[in-house]
């Protein structure tokens, strides 16, 4: 009989243990079977968190004074909130509340057992336990996630309406990060932030600690959160990449270590599918898949780019004479372009990452080596950089060009003794190998020649070429006076140079000082600009600045300011050639229909930005039709420049600029609308 009623025990416990919460018994009595708890309810059947959930119930302390009433909410096997209630009495009738928060894990429909335990002074209890559906709160659209300084928008996706994610921005693989659900942050209705947990979030208030968010093998490209488990994750790139045994780790969107070299060293690197488009030129041969070291031994900082397959190797502590380094625009050392490398983000001339720099390698006493990709389809319409010594932008021990030899088709020194592109250029990558001492650049094209299938036009007998930005070109020999045919050009009276040639019955003649010019043509424009880099006044000026083209009409895609204003390339400056000893000429179309609303023209002596010998505007007299259209705004300083004023209206203008001693007088007519 004894074992029997054991068993019918042990079956009892087995079936309530098996019972969901909703399912088990009203009553447990501990001690004294006389307690109850009855009427129990809730206020709600079910409860958004955060929120405060009522219940109502009469306890029977089955004869004996209550003591206690003891309330747990449990999600999961996770206590979330507890309470006590003190009771006084044989029987009590309870009305109260408990706070429900809003933690992870609960997702629409999940389920809140909410237990209640009444105790008597004898220390007899009952338990009783309900549940409540969790309504999950309505989230934004957009949460806002803050890194450092930044803030970057995480919009809900598509497929998940609990899922967040950021654009592909790129971020550090170990970060902080605290996510507000409004972009007012300090009155956000939610703020993520330390749980304790790495990449785990928590409900925080204003100015709680940060989630620490670190996915150490990733280079994260964006950050994701689930609103429902609040896991912080990251997606992006994971590469098991090893350069003689050293592991690279993420950093700023690079896989990064520092490699011990030694001259002649094979070395080995793992994990990198494509090494051959990958390695660096001027710090490994290779050969058979294999790369052996040829630089100088030491210590470097080898950074791999899986977006862009390259290695890029520097030593950041070296300077000149060890090394030099190249600062600029439009080029990479890179073995292939990205669109990256001709975004505003990318824009150049800047020392922060690696994949903007060029670092030379030092080959002899006074040479060295960089290899790049040179392109010029790139926000400034050219590509340009100097040498450096240093990071300080420091020449002492850099290098000013004096010549160029190779492959220099397209290419030009610069009038800041850099590299620049001049006509006929085609983008490529490039070995060049820079003297010290001869002052030389050596330039050895690696991509080949692309075929120039001419132009079809003809100034001068010249034929023009033409290059991938669809501008046709030559450099031709002018002489004053000359009657100048040209072929080709379907509406010659609407493309010819107002300001270097004049027209009559449909034959061109050249006015302006003999030398070689070289002639730009673009079709699109249909319109000729004319110029030559090395001359400076007073064989010329240039009109640099917002609102003007030397094409008599206007045209939209000219009206950005970075892009196009301030150039110093053709088409995108104006060029004022001598009419006489101290007198220019520029004819250009005019429009404040940009995106500086406005005109802003400066007058320079060359390209190097200089107006010592060019028109430092002082008191200017201004005269011509169309004088009262303008004014000068900080006259006799150097950001002097000739204003647009009310009343302006676009047009093609005329400008006669003749130096006097207050700086110049400009007379200006309007030629056409």
């Amino acid at each position: 009989m004894k074992s029997f009623r054991l068993m019918a025990i042990a079956l009892s416990l087995f079936a309530w243990a098996a019972c969901t919460p909703e399912d088990q018994p009203g009553e447990d009595n501990i001690g004294n079977s006389e307690m109850k708890i009855e009427n129990l309810a809730f206020g709600a059947e079910t409860i958004t968190p955060p929120g405060t959930l009522a219940f109502t119930m009469d306890i029977d302390g089955g004869g004996v004074e209550l003591s206690t009433l003891e309330v747990s909410a449990v999600l999961g096997d996770k206590e979330i909130a507890k309470k006590t209630v003190r009771t006084t009495g044989a029987t009590v009738k309870v009305s109260e509340s408990l706070d429900i928060p809003f933690i992870s894990g609960m997702a629409e429909d999940a389920v809140v057992a909410v237990t209640f335990e009444a105790i008597n002074i004898d220390g007899a209890s009952i338990k009783q336990t309900k549940t409540v559906k969790i309504e999950r709160p309505t989230l934004p659209d957009v949460l806002y996630i803050v890194v450092g300084d930044e803030t970057y928008p995480m919009a809900k996706s598509a497929e998940d309406p609990n899922l967040y994610k950021t654009e592909k921005v790129g971020f550090e693989s170990t970060l902080a990060a605290t996510i507000y659900s409004s972009e007012d942050k300090e009155n956000a209705e939610f703020i993520w932030g330390n749980s304790g947990v790495e990449n785990q979030a928590a409900l925080i208030e204003f100015g709680g600690e940060a989630i620490n968010v670190s996915y150490p093998s990733v280079i994260v490209e964006n950050l994701t959160f689930d609103a429902v488990t609040f896991i912080v994750g990251a997606e992006g790139v994971t590469l098991d990449l090893a350069v003689n045994g050293v592991a690279l780790v993420p950093s700023n969107g690079l896989l990064v270590a520092d490699i011990e070299f030694t001259a002649g060293q094979e070395v080995t690197i793992t994990g990198l599918d494509d090494l051959e488009s990958a390695y660096n030129r001027d710090f490994f041969n290779y050969a058979d898949g294999k790369l052996t070291f040829k630089a100088p031994a030491g210590t470097y900082e080898v950074s791999y780019s899986p977006k862009y397959n390259y290695i890029w190797v520097a030593d950041w502590n070296q300077v000149g004479p060890d090394c030099l380094w190249i600062l600029g625009h439009g080029f990479t050392c890179a073995s292939q372009w990205h669109d990256d490398f001709s975004s505003d983000a990318i824009s150049g001339w800047a020392a922060d990452y690696i994949y903007q720099l060029g670092y030379c390698v030092k080959t002899g006493d006074t040479t060295y080596q960089c290899s790049m990709y040179l392109n010029n389809n790139h926000i400034w319409g050219s590509f340009e950089f100097e040498i450096y010594s240093d990071m300080a932008w420091s020449k002492e021990h850099g290098l000013e060009l004096q010549t160029i030899s190779g492959d220099t088709k397209g290419i030009a020194i610069s009038v800041s003794a850099g590299l620049t592109s001049a006509a006929g250029f085609q983008p490529g990558y490039y070995t060049i190998t820079f003297d010290t001492a001869t002052k030389n650049a050596d330039i050895v094209r690696i991509t080949e020649w692309a075929q120039d299938e001419g132009s079809g036009i003809t100034i001068a007998g010249t034929p023009l070429e033409s290059d991938a930005s669809g501008f046709c070109y030559a450099t031709i020999n002018f002489t004053k006076g000359q009657d100048v045919a040209v072929t080709g050009i379907e509406d010659l009276e609407g493309a010819y140079n107002r300001d270097f040639f004049s027209y009559e019955d449909g034959k061109l003649t050249f006015e302006r000082n003999s030398g070689d010019w070289t002639v730009y043509y673009y079709p699109a424009y249909n319109y000729m600009w004319v110029f030559n880099n090395s001359l400076a006044a007073p064989d010329c000026l240039y009109v640099l600045g917002s609102g003007k083209i030397s094409s008599p009409r206007w045209y939209v895609e000219v009206a950005g300011s970075v892009d196009y204003f301030w150039n110093r390339e053709a088409p995108y400056y104006c060029v004022a050639p001598a009419i006489e000893t101290g007198k220019y000429q520029c004819t250009m179309y005019l429009s404040d229909d940009n995106d500086y609303k406005d005109l802003g023209l400066e007058f320079y002596s060359d390209t190097a930005w200089n107006k010592i010998d060019g028109v430092l505007l002082k008191d200017a007299e201004i005269t011509g039709d169309s004088a009262s259209m303008f004014y000068v705004a900080n006259p006799g300083e150097s950001s002097c420049n000739l204003k647009n004023a009310e009343g302006f209206i676009p047009g093609y203008y005329r400008f006669i600029i003749t130096e006097t001693a207050n700086g110049a007088q400009l007379e200006i007519n309007r030629i056409a609308d």
